[in-house]
């Protein structure tokens, strides 16, 4: 990339982020850019982030942590309105605890500073860039509405453990599967990763993610023996209900709201033909290493079949963006700059905002799809596998 190139990339990515921050400050009364500098100085709206802060606290303290977040949470200084349990495994509880200690809203100060440095992190890491460059696009990224709401959340810290996880795909797969179950440890559903592994018949991968769970889990009998009773119980119809709300944007649930059976059939369609020409891919490079095309299916696999999802779940395929605009050939760049768009013409919450984020999925879906190696061929049967 020259410095024609450059300089239009940043202008562009700078552009979205002022009319992103302006659509969103006129929708929902607060842009991005507000909502991360009270975040930074303490002054922050309540956010997702606090219902892992007390979740944390009432394993502590022999509370029930799936209690009403309403009541609940003004125990940690939080007054915050919401009428449901909180839907987040308890091990995500465990993942909160560095900050959760400090009092409200001093631990969600800490919290984004923390998700800052993951940030800058995962996209040195992943982009190969230099700290000075890295700074300035973690910088920008922090006006982009799914990074600016994720400073409240726990969807950074599954970015940074699956790039963590990317770098030692091929040189440790024991401690990548550390990295895909840590990054697990927040919603489940990262454990996808452990796909390409499972089908090269890595299974050091698959000990470094149990050793994961079997720690978290014994961390958890020792303080809370019944904590994965009071999670189920608490979401048998508190999970259904937080699932159908009008302004979700799970990429299967969208066009079922919309259209029905008709509707989840379109998007499961789109959903089947990504995860077969995926798992084709692996089965025919099964002898070869774990590409970095390969491992973005992966990614956006496990971010399409979650059951709730909002503006900040498009978070983990930040860094995923960020390369295709920077490096992939032309047609690639304009997918990656329509799904980095896309997001910041829609309010980020509201009954307006699944449009957008569902508009961002089918994107993010052409252009894996349009990347190389996609091609769906026949698995050779008869490809000896190396033992």
């Amino acid at each position: 990339m020259n410095k024609n190139q450059k300089l239009l990339w940043i202008i562009g990515v700078l552009t979205t982020i002022v009319l992103g921050s302006f659509i969103s400050q006129k929708s929902v009364g607060f842009s991005p850019i507000s909502s991360v500098t009270s975040t930074l100085i303490g002054r922050g709206h309540p956010s997702d982030i606090a219902q892992n802060f007390y979740g944390f606290f009432a394993i502590i303290h022999q509370l029930n942590p799936y209690a009403e977040l309403g009541p609940a949470l003004k125990l940690i200084g939080v007054d915050w309105d919401v009428h449901h349990a909180s839907t987040h495994p308890p091990t995500a509880f465990l993942l909160a605890s560095p900050a959760a200690l400090f009092p409200w809203p001093i631990s969600a100060a800490i919290w984004a500073y923390l998700m800052i440095a993951l940030l800058f992190l995962s996209i040195k890491i992943y982009c190969h860039q230099t700290s000075k460059i890295t700074l300035a696009l973690c910088g920008v990224l922090l006006f982009w509405p799914p990074i600016a709401f994720s400073l409240g959340q726990i969807t950074i810290l599954w970015l940074f453990f699956c790039v963590l996880a990317y770098k030692y795909r091929n040189t440790n797969p024991f401690l990548a599967g550390i990295y895909i179950g840590t990054a697990s440890l927040t919603k489940f559903l990262p454990c996808v990763m452990l796909a390409p592994f499972i089908l090269r018949k890595k299974w050091h991968a698959v000990f470094g993610f149990i050793l994961v769970w079997v720690v978290a889990g014994l961390i958890l009998l020792v303080l809370a023996p019944n904590v994965w009773f009071d999670y189920l119980n608490a979401n048998h119809l508190n999970f259904q209900e937080q699932m159908m709300r009008t302004d979700g944007s799970s990429f299967l649930v969208f066009l079922y709201k919309k259209f029905g059976l008709l509707g989840f059939a379109m998007s499961a369609m789109l959903l089947f033909a990504l995860i077969k020409i995926t798992l084709c891919q692996s089965i025919n490079n099964r002898l070869k290493p774990i590409s970095e095309m390969e491992w973005e299916k992966y990614m956006l696999i496990s971010i399409l079949i979650l059951p709730i999802a909002w503006i900040y779940s498009i978070a983990p395929l930040t860094v995923l963006l960020l390369k295709k605009i920077k490096f992939a050939p032309r047609y690639i760049q304009v997918l990656a700059v329509f799904c980095f768009f896309i997001v910041t013409i829609f309010p980020p919450f509201g009954n307006r905002s699944p449009l957008g984020i569902f508009l961002f999925f089918v994107g993010f879906c052409f252009l894996v799809l349009s990347s190389g190696d996609t091609i769906l061929k026949i698995p050779n049967k008869n490809i000896h596998i190396s033992r």
